[in-house]
């Protein structure tokens, strides 16, 4: 690519074009990508595509960086959105049409509230301090808002699935029409939420996290590759909740701020990176200098697996003195609160990252008793350990310990 402008020569001089510098794009569409240009990422077409009347399909997403409460303003193009996207390009059947209003559907739809308002929605909840937030603001917000509607009646779809429906009268497919509906109506609000939408849509955020944990226990892990878009999602919470807090009433009786005062770890970085929770840990952050040559060890990368140890360290201890409750809320929110560059480490297919992943679901697969978590915690780590060798492999005997046992063992 070249730049407008041409360097000034002597009078009958050539003139050459002068290339522009830039810095590489990583995350640029995947047409500029495979055919090395420089991509602008403008969204939703990029203005390469846009001038050859391509297809622009933006299948990596960045990180978010911003803090958990952050007053910088949320963009239709946030990662909020491209990976709800992209999860639902990846669900199977999701192009079908929104299923025609009919008996049938009303049917259905009543009973998935049904399902939801006597069963899901008690037991996605971690304990009494989360349940008014599942049990009753939820079918209440829901009837204004169909983003949360549709994602409502998905969940109860998968519940059904997953426990048995009795009655028969949910479809398999069921989920999937409602969550691609439903991603679909949430893309929409977040390019427009204000006071009177915060509510819905962090509700409506956090209903596609615990949907995207049953979807993870089903995906496909041969090759074995980290579950970068599960991540990412759950990591995009925090981006919703920062600007809802940020919103006139935000910081009230608001979901927002509910959510921000359910844990002290989403406001106290200290508490959630403590170097001394990190203690026993250290052998993970070993190096040698000849095999990891090419790994990236700047001070923003280094800090990064330091800090997110500090985070899996405290999660341990927490499940090691029984504190179930604590030990799974740490566990759920572990996406939004670790530090953006971890999550593009893991992006890269850094073995370091994926095996610190492998600690993370070994500790989920504590909770396989929440028919929303089941045996995916157990799957990624058994997974990981077939697909690692040498080194890496060694570091996740601890991890497969904890799977194989359902006990907190000591390191060493």
């Amino acid at each position: 690519m070249f730049s407008q402008y041409t360097l000034g020569v002597p009078s009958g001089g050539p003139h050459r074009g002068v290339k522009a510098s830039h810095k590489k794009s990583r995350y640029g569409c995947k047409r500029c990508r495979t055919r090395r240009v420089k991509c602008n990422e403008q969204k939703p077409v990029c203005g390469n595509c846009k001038r050859h009347r391509s297809e622009c399909i933006y299948d990596r997403v960045p990180p978010l960086t911003t803090p958990v409460i952050s007053s910088a303003p949320f963009r239709p193009e946030s990662a909020e959105a491209r990976v709800a996207a992209a999860i639902a390009r990846n669900i199977e059947n999701s192009h079908l049409s929104d299923p025609p209003e009919s008996r049938e559907r009303r049917i259905l739809e009543t009973r998935l509230m049904y399902q939801y308002a006597t069963s899901t929605g008690t037991t996605i909840a971690i304990d009494d301090k989360s349940k008014g937030l599942y049990v009753n603001m939820v079918p209440r917000l829901a009837l204004t808002s169909d983003a949360l509607l549709y994602c409502m009646y998905s969940l109860a779809a998968l519940h059904c699935k997953v426990v048995g429906d009795l009655m028969g009268l949910v479809s398999r497919d069921a989920h999937r029409k409602y969550l691609s509906m439903g991603l679909r109506e949430h893309n929409l609000a977040i390019a427009n939420i204000s006071p009177e939408t915060a509510d819905a849509i962090c509700l409506t955020s956090t209903l596609l996290r615990v949907c995207s944990f049953i979807l993870l226990q089903d995906r496909l892990r041969q090759p074995y590759t980290p579950p970068v878009e599960w991540l990412m999602m759950n990591a995009s919470t925090k981006a919703i909740v920062g600007t809802a807090y940020e919103l006139p009433g935000g910081k009230e009786k608001s979901v927002a701020a509910m959510m921000v005062g359910l844990s002290p770890l989403v406001s106290n970085e200290q508490m959630r990176f403590d170097p001394v929770q990190r203690r026993g840990l250290e052998p993970l952050l070993q190096r040698d200098e000849i095999r990891d040559a090419s790994e990236p060890w700047d001070p923003e990368s280094r800090d990064a697996y330091e800090s997110t140890l500090s985070y899996l360290g405290g999660a341990i201890e927490t499940e090691r003195v029984g504190d179930r409750h604590d030990g799974l809320r740490r566990l759920i929110i572990f996406p939004m609160l670790v530090k953006g560059r971890f999550i593009e480490l893991v992006q890269e297919g850094q073995p370091r990252a994926t095996i610190f992943l492998a600690y993370y679901f070994a500790l989920l697969a504590l909770h396989k008793d929440r028919w929303w978590i089941g045996e995916a915690g157990a799957h990624e780590v058994r997974a990981m350990a077939a697909h690692f060798t040498d080194h890496w492999r060694t570091l996740l005997n601890w991890p497969l310990r904890v799977v194989e046992t359902g006990e907190v063992p000591a390191f060493g």
